[in-house]
């Protein structure tokens, strides 16, 4: 715009220049919350260098909708301009060209354009008599403002000082933004911690060698840490892990630690990866005031930034009661279990006794026998011998029936290992022969061959395959017509379910054990004529 021009001599736009490198080293490394003080220090000694009453720096906010003034000084018997918004369409003409990236400068009000007539009745109320205003733009985008005035008296502007007058906004609003990252970064700080110290969740911020950096309340409450901060020590370490001394090294560095530590490889991995974790499953032993407790928990990890630089954030859900109820629930059913084995034996008590007296019988028999053959005048060693080998047979079937029956009954915990199923199923057979007979039935072994080992806990096989059986021939003595029916004992390959069934055709009772569920029609039985719908009765083996 055209206005009156000064100029000055090159010694003063060299002072200039120095006063500006002064003003630049003032702001490096200035705390944020000094900014707004150093900035109208500053202002001040722009004000006193160019000889000028007022200067102003303003902020446009994002979008550009709004104009707040931030920091203003004045000289003594002038007002300077108040903080806050100022109203857009009081200065019209003078945004749209700061909008345009234009300097705006006046030595005088009558130098401004007719379509200014707003910005001027604006400007005398401010009792604003010349005025510099200088666009500051970052990244191609208007955010400030800086003016400087005159109040008192009207001023020509040297024009070698109005292009410098950029620079002084550009390091003004560096500092600004500068000041804001850092309160954002703060504020952003402080949320986490918030996060962090109230998760309702085990949180520790680890290194790659598990030192801890930071441990929150629920954390320290787990492991009950109560000493002073365990920042930089190591995890092991600081939760009393009975490991961390198996090496004088420390944590991480005893066998246990390489080779068995959950936490550790979980950690490893995530470093190793650069992928987080999500509920792991891992436990420790910790050493307390009264003796070793056994924790459980759920690790998951994730890389978060901080102002140190990347972190790893571990968080910890302690599942440990949930654990102990999940034993002590599995111990009641065992102990269920047991009941009804016991039951079970129970209801073949009669049987039993039966199926043990036979061998004791024979084997009494025998003996008697061969006390006749021992008599001189009636001597038969060869009588003897036979009576003998019977007695050694007869008591080896007793025992395998007692062995049987003690296995069957034996109490202990779980344990699933590869089964034989056909062994298996001999196994309980030689229990139930007894009671098979005094249903006057029989049962008849279908084996498949080469079948694959099944993966379960042998006593609970051999339970199942008991109830299917006793479930047989309660259901065959509910029948009619109870001549030429068998029990029908088959296994097929891949088994994985015990599945039970009534066939017409050939009048018995099937056990399957299969990998699929089979479904069977009960077609035209001898109670049930007419009915033609699909059986289930079904028996998870793992």
């Amino acid at each position: 715009m055209a206005t009156k021009k000064q100029k000055i001599p090159p010694s003063e736009c060299v002072e200039f220049e120095v006063f500006l490198a002064d003003i630049s080293a003032a702001f490096i490394n200035l705390p944020s919350d000094r900014v707004y003080a150093k900035i109208k220090d500053s202002l001040r000694q722009m004000v006193e260098f160019m000889g000028a009453d007022r200067s102003t720096l303003g902020e446009y906010l994002p979008g550009g909708l709004e104009f707040w003034v931030r920091c203003s000084y004045a000289v003594a018997g002038v007002d300077p301009i108040p903080l806050g918004p100022v109203d857009f369409r009081s200065y019209p003409w003078i945004n749209k060209n700061l909008k345009r990236g234009e300097i705006i400068y006046f030595s005088s009000l009558d130098e401004l354009p007719t379509e200014a007539k707003t910005d001027r009745e604006s400007l005398v109320k401010l009792k604003q008599k010349s005025n510099v205003i200088v666009p500051i733009t970052m990244e191609g985008v208007l955010r400030y403002a800086l003016a400087i005035g005159t109040i008192k008296a009207e001023r020509v502007w040297p024009q070698e000082l109005i292009h410098r007058l950029r620079l002084m906004g550009e390091i003004f609003a560096n500092a600004l933004i500068r000041k804001s990252a850092d309160e954002k970064l703060r504020a952003s700080e402080a949320a986490f911690s918030s996060i962090f110290d109230n998760a309702p969740l085990a949180m520790v911020l680890l290194d790659r060698d598990r030192r801890i950096h930071q441990i929150n309340h629920k954390a320290g409450d787990i492991f009950s840490i109560t000493e002073s901060p365990p920042e930089e020590r190591r995890f092991g370490e600081a939760v009393r892990c009975i490991h961390h001394r198996d090496d004088p090294a420390g944590c991480g560095f005893g066998d246990y630690c390489r080779n068995s530590c959950a936490l550790r490889r979980i950690v490893e991995e995530t470093y190793q990866t650069g992928e987080p974790r999500h509920q792991v499953e891992a436990n420790l032993t910790s050493r307390g005031e009264e003796g070793e407790d056994e924790l459980f928990f759920l690790i998951s990890t994730n890389f978060i930034g901080r102002p140190e630089g990347r972190e790893l954030l571990v968080s910890i859900e302690d599942i440990t009661k949930r654990r102990q109820a999940e034993n002590r629930s599995l111990k009641l059913r065992e102990e269920l279990f047991h009941v009804t084995r016991s039951s079970s034996m129970g209801e073949l008590a009669a049987s039993l006794a039966h199926e043990i007296k036979q061998p004791l019988t024979a084997i009494l028999s025998n003996a008697r026998a061969g006390q006749r053959f021992l008599i001189p005048d009636h001597q038969d060693l060869n009588e003897v011998k036979d009576a003998l080998s019977d007695i050694a047979e007869d008591s080896s079937r007793a025992d395998q029936i007692i062995m049987r029956l003690r296995q069957m009954m034996r109490k202990g915990s779980v344990k699933p290992r590869p089964l034989d199923i056909n062994k298996i199923i001999e196994e309980v057979i030689i229990v139930l022969q007894g009671a098979v007979e005094k249903k006057e039935g029989s049962i008849l072994l279908d084996p498949g061959a080469d079948l694959p080992p099944v993966m379960a806990d042998r006593i609970q096989i051999q339970q199942v395959i008991l109830n299917l059986v006793l479930n047989s021939l309660a259901a065959r003595g509910r029948e009619i017509d109870r001549k030429e029916h068998t029990s029908e004992l088959q296994s097929h390959s891949f088994i994985s379910y015990a599945v039970f069934c009534l066939k017409k055709k050939t009048k018995s009772n099937t056990l399957y054990f299969c990998y699929e569920v089979k479904v069977v029609h009960i077609l035209n039985t001898a109670r049930h004529k007419s009915l033609n719908t699909p059986m289930y009765a079904v028996t998870r083996l793992h």
